[in-house]
């Protein structure tokens, strides 16, 4: 039980860190890139449109948080 706690932790700390990687690590090739695609260009959009402003960043934690979550509780003993 705590092996599976370990694992779950290091792919939500991957997937907050590099959003998707998590999900690659779990198996799920199709929501990983789904979801370094979304990142990449939240970045962008966010980047463009509002610059250097705080609510860009903060918008970016809650993304990454979101998907280490995600990673957390999407992992399966395989």
């Amino acid at each position: 039980m705590i092996k599976m706690e370990g694992k779950r932790i290091v792919r939500a700390v991957c997937s907050f860190i590099i959003p998707g990687i998590g999900q690659f690590l779990n198996g799920h090739f199709g929501r990983g890139i789904l979801f370094l695609i979304i990142f990449i260009g939240l970045l962008i959009a966010l980047s463009a449109v509002l610059g250097r402003v705080l609510i860009a960043y903060v918008i970016g934690i809650v993304y990454r948080l979101l998907i280490a979550f995600e990673a957390y509780y999407s992992y399966d003993d395989f």
